[in-house]
């Protein structure tokens, strides 16, 4: 399918620029860390007071390297699977139709880890045939159906699609086994893609700020 190959592709690239980050942090770290031994054996009192105003000034940059990497990662990743469930919900609207049945219907109910109180989630399975064998799917939409503290907002779910009620099925012609109850897309489904662009964009600030410290430091301090 085209929306799991663009996730596939887009997670591996995204994959593989942090691990080799991460490499590249750990070598240049214990490089570091084993130069700074030798210094601090040799170093005075006032030297001693000077690489502790330089250490601070790196641990802040130490910061960014790592915060950066993780923001520009995860702001990818969950940018790419809101484009691609976009782009499903949207060749929804073209799938065919055929009748099918709610065989289940729940609330899950999950505690809070921190006791800050409980979050629901609707849950809903259903069956429907073609061409005689019988599919399953528990999809109402592309968004999602979130976890919320609201019980209410899960029960109009559950009460829209009791078990035994008669659906509207809407299927994959190239992929039968994958179907959706409210084809489309829908104002919830740009959340996804929102919050990645967020994360990417607060990312590459980041690599921005600590390339231009590098920068700086580069820069040869003028003559007095």
């Amino acid at each position: 399918m085209v929306g799991s190959s663009f996730i596939f592709i887009a997670f591996g690239a995204f994959l593989l620029v942090f691990v080799l980050l991460g490499f590249f942090l750990v070598r240049a770290g214990v490089k570091g860390a084993a130069a700074q031994r030798e210094v601090l054996e040799s170093a005075s009192a006032e030297e001693l007071e000077f690489l502790r105003a330089v250490h601070k000034e790196r641990s802040s940059n130490g910061v960014l390297k790592i915060g950066a990497p993780i923001f520009t990662l995860v702001g990818g990743v969950i940018l790419a699977l809101g484009i691609s469930a976009m782009e499903r919900a949207s060749e929804s609207e073209g799938w065919p139709m055929v009748k099918g049945e709610v065989i289940r219907t729940d609330i899950v109910r999950e505690r809070a880890r921190n006791g800050g109180g409980s979050t629901y989630q609707a849950k809903v399975e259903y069956q429907y045939a073609i061409d005689g064998v019988t599919h399953y799917g528990s999809r109402v939409s592309f968004a999602g159906s979130a976890n919320t503290s609201n019980r209410g907002a899960a029960m109009k779910i559950t009460d829209q699609y009791r078990e035994g009620t008669e659906v509207a099925v809407y299927y994959d012609p190239a992929d039968p086994e994958e179907s959706v109850l409210e084809p489309g897309l829908s104002a919830m489904i740009f959340l996804m893609p929102a919050i990645g662009g967020v994360f990417l964009v607060v990312g590459l600030g980041l690599l921005f700020a600590l390339l231009m410290g590098k920068r700086k430091d580069l820069e040869p301090e003028p003559f007095e």
